[in-house]
């Protein structure tokens, strides 16, 4: 049975918003060691394989979809929780989540 995660539980790692890393998935939104939100075409679902890359690096990882809603005509806002997170894991998804900050204009 699924248990809702209170909002502390869900927000344990600190997240920043993306502009440059790219996603197999989608368009990334924000990034933490603990997950992403991401834009998709397609409603997404279940155990992922979730693939990072930037100019100077590249991540393969495993994650799970924790929530997914439709926004609009082939547009679904989806939550990723990324799943067995090694320290070196957490320290790579940092690193490139903090080489790649959107660009406020």
């Amino acid at each position: 049975m699924y248990r809702r995660r209170s909002r502390t539980e869900r927000r344990k790692s600190g997240r920043v918003k993306q502009g440059t890393i790219a996603c197999n998935l989608g368009s990334i939104i924000n990034l933490s060691a603990g997950g992403l939100r991401l834009l998709s075409h397609r409603r997404l679902n279940g155990i992922l394989s979730v693939e990072l890359w930037d100019a100077h690096r590249g991540l393969r990882l495993r994650g799970k979809v924790a929530w997914c809603r439709r926004i609009g005509f082939r547009k679904h806002e989806v939550g990723v929780e990324f799943l067995n997170i090694t320290p070196e894991i957490a320290g790579n998804l940092a690193a490139i989540a903090m080489d790649n900050p959107r660009q406020h204009h």
